[in-house]
């Protein structure tokens, strides 16, 4: 399916589309039953902003005479 020759074929862009929404599902399927198994929670779970971590500031040079 490499080949995009229809592309401008609106018949042939939605089989495109409904194999690739499939391939999705599919996938979709597939990440939610391995992070079960690993016990990842779900990216809905996951907070949207991590925690803040303070980070030291970086060492400065001494100033040159």
């Amino acid at each position: 399916m490499d080949d995009w020759s229809g592309w401008d074929d609106p018949a042939e862009l939605r089989i495109r589309l409904d194999v690739a929404l499939e391939q999705i599902a599919e996938l979709t399927e597939e990440n939610r039953r391995l992070r079960e198994r690993l016990g990842v929670p779900a990216p809905d779970t996951v907070p949207e902003q991590p925690e803040a971590v303070e980070r030291p500031a970086p060492p400065t040079l001494p100033e040159m005479p």
